[in-house]
């Protein structure tokens, strides 16, 4: 599998598996690389659109150095960028500190939101699948 196709069916699987179903997503490959504040090169970044409900994952090439011998590191920085669409809106209000009390609540409770789906997605069916009675 070609290191595209292992991304593309990585985010695939995290959409099916995970609130991120309920996103738009696009995934880029960019063909530059990019620095950290510490000049550390970027493996991945995401731009998370909360209004709109979109991701865009852009893939950078140091990334696919690592492919194939890194898989589990690969998909970990994948999750890692997925994440902070999780993180995304309460960040953004607390970085500038322009925000209202209201306004931090309102992304406080939709964080709660997002770690709820995600809780429900990954062990309710098996919460309500234990709360049955056993059949005698």
């Amino acid at each position: 599998m070609s290191f595209k196709d292992y991304i593309l069916e990585a985010v695939r699987k995290m959409t099916y598996h995970s609130v991120f179903d309920r996103y738009k997503i696009t995934v880029v490959f960019d063909d530059e690389d990019d620095t950290d504040e510490q000049g550390r090169k970027t493996q991945a970044n995401i731009m998370v659109y909360d209004d709109y409900r979109s991701i865009k994952v852009r893939i950078k090439p140091d990334l696919k150095t690592r492919y194939p011998d890194e898989k589990k590191w690969i998909l970990e920085t994948l999750s890692h960028e997925m994440c902070h669409s999780l993180t995304n809106k309460l960040s953004t209000l607390a970085l500038n500190r322009h925000a209202t009390a209201d306004q931090l609540r309102d992304a406080d409770e939709e964080l709660t939101e997002r770690i709820s789906w995600m809780f429900n997605d990954l062990y309710l069916k098996a919460i309500l699948k234990d709360l049955e009675p056993t059949k005698k």
